[in-house]
């Protein structure tokens, strides 16, 4: 894939904070210590980064979870209202402190967001060692490659294709991984025998067009540029169509919890690290499988603005 696409980067990838010459000390001890994990919160529908909750005089509270003692502190702005939550437990590495973590920021926001009607969810994510002062960061990747934005020249071309690619953003667009996995694999479930893909067919059919449409496969150059291209090594060689069966029963537990084959929990570290990876993966084949559908539409229709189309859509 080419060096526009940003990878969706989950909670699993830390990397050390610039300038942070600790980091390797802290990876080397095993020995239980204080970790802090802050999350910095937002509305994820204003897009404020901080929380229309008011944090009281109480700020701080603790549990206990499986004999591990969990200490969590509410930070505010000015104002009162909540920015981030800091979640300090004993661990061995910053990695067990953050699977510690992340599963009571999880279910605490889910909670919030019933409770108090508010669509809290987190932006940001540092850990920090206190023994060795060392801190990490989930990273926010930018793109290698900055394009220089082309004025459209058809805004109102409607299709079910075009149809495809609102999907396809609604995918790209939202923050939660399980909206843009179930997004990208409405858009595999189509592939290549129903909605756009049909008409293409039929219309070849009846305009005495012959049509050939790759059998795409998932290529370690679909999967170059990957954040964690390993999480992928399943799937590497297997048809979309197969991807798409192999991914069929993972999908419906999301889709359609408790109505056949059981539920999955989204408040889990595992479910979020898995849900980056399938739908890092789903997202470039859906980029492969809508390119190469207005390809094929700007070669075989007869309409000759499919070729304005295809360059309005695709990167030619």
């Amino acid at each position: 894939m080419d060096d526009l696409l940003i990878p969706n980067v989950g909670p699993n990838k830390l990397i050390p904070w610039p300038d942070n010459k600790n980091t390797s000390l802290s990876d080397k001890d095993s020995e239980k210590r204080p970790f802090g994990c802050t999350f910095f919160l937002e509305d994820a529908r204003a897009r404020n980064q901080f929380v229309a909750l008011k944090v009281g005089d109480n700020s701080d509270f603790h549990l206990k979870d499986d004999d591990i003692d969990i200490n969590f502190y509410l930070k505010k702005n000015e104002n009162n209202l909540l920015t981030s939550i800091l979640v300090g437990c004993d661990a061995e590495n910053k990695d067990e402190a953050l699977q510690i973590a992340l599963p009571h920021i999880l279910r605490i926001t889910s909670m919030w967001c019933l409770k108090y009607r508010r669509p809290v969810s987190y932006y940001a994510l540092d850990v920090f060692d206190n023994k060795y002062k060392a801190k990490w960061l989930m990273p926010s990747i930018t793109p290698s490659v900055i394009p220089t934005l082309e004025q459209p020249k058809v805004t109102m071309w409607n299709s079910t294709l075009t149809s495809l690619v609102a999907i396809f953003r609604e995918g790209m667009t939202s923050n939660i991984y399980s909206q843009k996995f179930m997004s990208y694999y409405k858009i595999l479930e189509a592939y290549p025998s129903k909605g756009p893909f049909l008409e293409l067919v039929k219309y070849c059919e009846n305009n005495g067009i012959k049509i050939s449409r790759d059998r795409k496969s998932v290529t370690t150059g679909l999967l170059h540029g990957a954040y964690d291209p390993s999480h992928h090594d399943y799937f590497l060689g297997m048809k979309y169509t197969r991807v798409r069966d192999e991914l069929a029963e993972y999908r419906n537990t999301i889709a359609h919890p408790f109505i056949g084959n059981g539920y999955r929990d989204l408040d889990t570290f595992d479910a979020q690290v898995q849900l980056v990876a399938v739908s890092n993966l789903l997202e470039r084949m859906a980029i492969d499988i809508l390119e190469d559908e207005f390809r094929l539409l700007s070669q075989v229709s007869i309409d000759k603005n499919m070729e304005i189309v295809h360059e309005t859509y695709t990167k030619t």
